[in-house]
């Protein structure tokens, strides 16, 4: 179905709430819900973290109060452990359900990224850039203002790289056969030797250019991923580094522009998500940006996060600072390469105006490939 097909519907439903509302109406029976998971199209003022009192917001969301849940702030009791979830998981009856807030919000606070100047790199799927801050910023130009997982602050979003590490996924899974079998024969992951191997490849790949561009944006659908530069010199690994330094460079575009609005450079980088894991990706990222990037010993956080929120309602600590002392524990640093940075500036200035070239190409390929007939690959 499309997102619209049961509209004839809606004025039959009685309430409508999120899937963290969804999750804790099943565990404790209770219409209570996070007021930091309550993101876009929502009646909600971010400065009280609860329900607007301005009935125009409600008349442009086509809800009223009595359709959505209560709301309490992250680290504040939802409800109790229903008997009967509780026999189920084998759980005390009762048991507190705690707030938390939406995933970037929970994995920067697990991440320890609260400090001024410190910007947080997921590498997922979809890669995001953010920074915490305690100042309302609603109508930022460069980035998006949510409610973080600490009430009082706040979580600034810049644009990040969608199927950013989908991607290079992508070429492992279409073009790596050759690699596996490189791999098997040295006994190591095709991981590993796709990251030694573009380890030995000159910074900005001897010219290579990859485009992140393999989910086009909304606001220009025709958009493709592009790699440009080709020559006689370019290997797999050539390939490999320039998508890695692809996702830094388009991330440096759009954090950048997020810097200066906020009026505070970043100073610190904290990466986390599976793409930490390469040593060779955490350089690239220092090196770009020129400030030092660190991954944690755990390096998904939202669980870290979580716990924080769940530990500050059961009084184990005082604030998040002192939560986070204990439970985010540092892994390596990467340094920035002055003469690398230096570099990557250069690129980082074609790269931020690679678009207004290529998109007379890729509107026009796109505009091509829509008149074809549908085949079974499209």
């Amino acid at each position: 179905d499309h997102p619209h097909a049961h509209e004839d519907q809606y004025g039959e439903i009685s309430h409508v709430t999120t899937s963290s509302g969804y999750i804790g109406l099943r565990l404790t029976g209770e219409r209570v819900d996070t007021s930091a998971n309550l993101i876009g199209w929502w009646p909600v003022d971010d400065l009280t973290l609860d329900w607007s009192d301005d009935p125009d917001r409600w008349t442009s969301c086509n809800l009223r109060r009595d359709q959505v849940f209560d709301l309490v702030r992250p680290g504040e009791r939802i409800g109790g452990l229903t008997a009967d979830v509780a026999a189920l998981l084998g759980l005390p009856g009762g048991l507190p359900i705690v707030a938390t807030a939406h995933d970037k919000a929970v994995e920067a606070l697990g991440s320890g990224a609260l400090a001024s100047g410190v910007g947080l790199v997921s590498l997922g799927t979809y890669i995001a850039a953010m920074t915490h801050g305690a100042r309302h910023v609603p109508d930022a130009e460069s980035f998006w203002t949510f409610p973080a997982s600490l009430p009082g602050h706040h979580l600034y979003e810049c644009w990040g790289v969608r199927r950013g590490m989908w991607s290079i996924s992508w070429f492992r899974d279409e073009f790596g056969a050759a690699a596996i079998a490189d791999a098997d024969a040295a006994d190591v992951s095709m991981e590993d030797l796709l990251n030694a191997e573009a380890a030995q490849v000159p910074v900005g790949s001897d010219g290579l250019l990859t485009v992140h561009d393999w989910a086009a944006p909304p606001q220009a659908p025709f958009r493709k991923g592009a790699l440009i530069g080709f020559d006689g010199r370019h290997t797999r690994a050539h390939v490999y580094r320039s998508m890695l330094e692809g996702i830094a460079l388009r991330l440096k575009t759009h954090m950048d522009p997020m810097a200066v609005e906020l009026d505070q450079p970043f100073t610190e980088l904290i990466v986390s998500g599976g793409g930490a894991n390469s040593d060779v990706m955490m350089q690239i990222l220092a090196d770009v940006h020129g400030v030092p990037a660190t991954r944690n010993r755990l390096r998904s956080s939202a669980a870290i996060g979580s716990a924080v929120n769940a530990g500050m309602y059961a009084g184990i600590w005082s604030s998040p600072a002192d939560a986070t002392t204990v439970l985010v524990q540092r892994d390596d640093t990467f340094e920035p390469v002055p003469e690398h940075t230096t570099l990557y500036a250069l690129l980082a200035e074609i790269e931020a105006s690679i678009h207004e070239h290529l998109d007379p190409v890729t509107q026009a390929l796109a505009e091509l490939d829509a008149e074809q007939p549908e085949t079974g690959s499209r």
